[in-house]
């Protein structure tokens, strides 16, 4: 008869149910894609015009100053990523006007590598989340509340979006870079899921998704009528904010 601590056992049962959890949770990123459109490029191609010219400005070279002024809006004491390297350990270069360090010679080289070649690492290619539970909440009638905003965008459609624009050239094949194969690992207590691979939704935690998000939904009131507001001479056919939206209508 074998005897141990029940603290023990309940702590292996715990890590086992957290790692089930995480494996489930990453698991579901995959049943996003509920259309299978998500990363069709023939479905997105006759519905979002790209005959568009794209801003040069699209290819000019990533400066070491824009990617400390990244750094600085970086926030302190957060969970790294999935390489494990905290941003405080890349912030050691903010202060260097031009790439002098070896760190800063590094890092520029990295991100101009890809904003030239449009490919992405594969130690860059999985974002590490850690899940939290929202209560419910209820909503107007006129108050669009995007359920899982983020995870419903189609990777397709966003690049054929952003190209209707006049999002080109470097910059665009590093944003499809970066959705080539995007995979979601899940953080539950100590215990990291297998990365997945997900079909559909922005990445999670990259600065860049509220702005392709904001992208993706800015002409949504395209053909809503709106209403009149003193002193303006144009309707305001809603209020667009993050993944909220507000419908205006007189009737």
């Amino acid at each position: 008869m074998n005897i141990f601590p029940i603290s023990d056992y309940i702590k292996s049962n715990s890590n086992a149910n957290r790692s089930i959890k995480a494996d489930r949770k990453a698991q579901h990123a995959k049943t996003k894609d509920t259309t299978g459109n998500c990363r069709n490029a023939d479905k997105w191609e006759y519905l979002i015009s790209t005959d568009t010219e794209y801003y040069p400005e699209c290819d000019i070279t990533i400066l070491l100053s824009e990617i400390t002024g990244a750094l600085a809006d970086t926030p302190n004491n957060k969970t790294p990523g999935a390489v494990g390297v905290p941003s405080e350990v890349w912030k050691q270069v903010m202060a260097e006007p031009t790439p002098t360090s070896s760190l800063a010679k590094l890092i520029n080289k990295i991100i101009n590598i890809m904003y030239d070649t449009g490919v992405i690492p594969t130690c860059l290619e999985t974002s590490v989340v850690v899940p939290v539970p929202k209560k419910e909440q209820g909503n107007m009638a006129v108050y669009i509340d995007y359920s899982k905003a983020y995870d419903r965008v189609p990777h397709m459609a966003l690049l054929h979006k952003l190209r209707s624009v006049g999002i080109g050239g470097k910059l665009l094949n590093m944003i499809k870079g970066m959705y080539d194969a995007p995979k979601i690992a899940v953080r539950v207590g100590n215990e990291v899921s297998n990365p997945t691979e997900y079909l559909c939704g922005v990445r999670q935690g990259c600065p860049a998704s509220p702005i392709l998000f904001d992208f993706f939904i800015n002409d949504i009131f395209k053909g809503v009528r709106g209403v009149r507001v003193s002193g303006l001479t144009s309707r305001i056919p809603g209020i667009l904010f993050a993944d909220d939206a507000v419908l205006l209508a007189e009737s």
